[in-house]
């Protein structure tokens, strides 16, 4: 089998009408429908991103109706499969792609970076002993960027910080 990359930002492979075996989605920029239409008949296309509760049971249609498979979602930890990871990465065969790194009171920032869609690896806010007690008691987390109700929830790999942050204070 004939591999091919192909960058979105440059080329809208569901546009040329051509059709592959499989299409493997690594950044969820790409439309459901799109991907679909490119999947030769028992082409399997592979989400390996965020899929929202629309794209599972489309995909489960799909999958049962069609020649065609679906396949992604929520993968299940097992802990035989983290051991192997462990030893994998200890080993050296695996090594992890951070693009970029937040503190904790620059998570609105990090949430907008990812929301770009443009991230070549793992966005990662890191927490300092006291951040979670300090942003919460000095009011820093800026909720500005979070979604009503009625909006779609951003599509991140970051734990989302919209909800209040509250800690009691130490006795003093």
């Amino acid at each position: 089998m004939k591999s091919q990359v192909i960058d979105y930002t440059k080329e809208d492979f569901s546009q040329s009408g051509k059709t592959y075996d499989l299409v493997f989605d690594t950044v969820g920029k790409s439309s459901f429908s799109g991907c679909l239409r490119s999947l030769k008949k028992n082409g399997i296309y592979l989400r390996a991103v965020h899929m929202d509760l629309s794209s599972i049971f489309r995909g489960l249609w799909t999958s049962m109706t069609s020649s065609q498979k679906v396949i992604g979602g929520i993968a299940i930890e097992c802990q035989k499969d983290l051991i192997f990871l462990k030893e994998l990465i200890e080993a050296g065969k695996i090594k992890s792609v951070i693009d970029r790194r937040y503190p904790l009171l620059q998570t609105t920032s990090a949430h907008k970076y990812v929301e770009q869609g443009h991230k070549r690896g793992s966005v990662v806010v890191t927490v300092e002993h006291n951040d979670c007690y300090s942003a919460a008691s000095t009011g820093e987390i800026d909720h500005s960027s979070s979604p009503s109700k009625n909006d779609r929830p951003p599509r991140t790999q970051i734990t989302s910080l919209h909800r209040k942050v509250t800690h009691p204070k130490p006795a003093q």
